[in-house]
């Protein structure tokens, strides 16, 4: 028995060993199909990005700092400054970084984007861009907006956001001296050379063919009163007068990409990643017309993008169907317009609470594009200077 006793225990040793291997197999097999998780991409990040303060006074040092994740992909990196002017945008020290720069500090000379931006070495770009405005002090001017056709016009829409808030830190008001009809600090041409002096400031766009450029026109001329407000109640006193001749204007950039949070010495603040378009000049104006006794009434509103050539208007070149007439003051459930001045203090304050355009725009495949732009809120405090005068307020060219 004792022989076949063994000889029973090696069989079954064997028949272990077997199974053993087979599920050994098993397992290589199973691994080579793909039923474990692979790792994450090594994709190259901007992380930990921190800014010392994003509302600063002239003078101020700015320091921001950032890393990155997976940082041996980093194959080159720069800063880009782009400046706020009040003529155009001045893009400003494209910087190249070292590869091992994690920080750059610059005086602060005016409201500026800032871009963070680095390529890896397959060359794939990543950025990350945040604005460094005014502290605003006793002065500010926002308009917070809603649209549905973030493209018409380009406002700096973050992705699939529809509403924002847009902190216009460039700024300034300024009346008519003398009823010229001109902004007369302008017309030395030297701010703005070879501009018409019968073209309204900042500009228009009477058509709706964005193959015809909308046919975008400006200058440095007090805009015209358009007959959608001299039929309003308010409007209806100016019928002998056909032109503005009060002007507040606010000036900002925009750009697309994905909202982030960074940190500031006071908080979390916002800023994008991502960013795929180029950084635009966007502005409003607000028209204003003053009566015989000194009482401001608000005109009309202008909102643009100056490189799209798109301005759309409350009043001024309305292509929408009779339903649908633009509003100014009476959109949702908004009804208060208002605006105070007190020219002995060189000071503009005032609101609007609601107000709604709609316009038929086509693009440049000749599609239709329906720009409903709706005016949640615009609020402004800003100084009001004499346009004789406006070429000797620094803020002029928004630095």
């Amino acid at each position: 028995m004792a022989p076949n006793s063994r000889s029973s225990s090696v069989h079954c040793t064997r028949v272990r060993l077997l199974l053993t291997a087979v599920l050994a197999a098993l397992i290589l097999v199973a691994c080579d199909t793909g039923i474990f998780t692979p790792q994450p991409p090594r994709d190259l990040r901007i992380i930990n990005v921190m800014v010392n303060t994003t509302r600063a006074t002239l003078g101020e040092q700015i320091v921001i700092t950032w890393d990155y994740a997976n940082a041996d992909r980093l194959s080159r990196h720069q800063t880009e400054l782009v400046g706020h002017y009040f003529q155009t945008l001045t893009q400003a020290s494209v910087t190249p970084l070292a590869l091992d720069t994690r920080s750059i500090t610059f005086e602060f000379a005016g409201p500026l984007t800032v871009v963070i931006a680095a390529v890896d070495e397959s060359d794939t770009w990543i950025n990350v861009v945040v604005d460094i405005l005014l502290d605003p002090g006793a002065f500010y001017f926002s308009a917070t907006l809603a649209t549905d056709n973030i493209d018409y016009p380009r406002l700096g829409f973050a992705n699939g956001q529809f509403r924002r808030t847009i902190d216009f830190s460039s700024f300034l008001g300024f009346y008519d001296v003398g009823n010229t009809g001109v902004i007369d600090g302008l017309e030395t041409g030297d701010l703005f050379p070879g501009l018409s002096t019968t073209q309204a400031f900042r500009a228009l766009s009477p058509l709706e063919f964005e193959s015809q450029n909308f046919g975008f026109v400006q200058g440095i001329a007090y805009p015209f009163l358009d007959p959608g407000f001299k039929a309003t109640a308010e409007g209806i006193q100016f019928r002998d007068q056909t032109r503005a001749n009060a002007i507040l204007y606010g000036g900002a950039t925009a750009y697309d990409g994905t909202p982030i949070t960074i940190k500031t010495d006071a908080g979390l603040v916002e800023a994008r990643e991502n960013v795929t378009s180029s950084i635009e000049v966007i502005f409003i104006a607000i028209d204003i017309r003053m009566s015989d006794a000194g009482v401001p009434y608000i005109a009309d509103v202008h909102i643009g993008n100056l490189a799209q050539n798109l301005v759309v208007s409350i009043f001024h070149g309305i292509r929408a169907p009779e339903l649908f007439q633009s509003t100014l003051g009476e959109w949702g459930s908004f009804t208060d317009v208002g605006i105070w001045s007190d020219p002995s203090l060189l000071i503009a304050r005032g609101w609007i609470n609601g107000g709604y355009i709609e316009e038929d725009k086509t693009d440049l495949n000749n599609n239709l594009q329906i720009i409903g732009l709706g005016l949640e809120k615009i609020l402004w405090r800003m100084p009001f200077y004499p346009d004789t005068r406006i070429l000797d307020v620094p803020t002029i060219t928004f630095e």
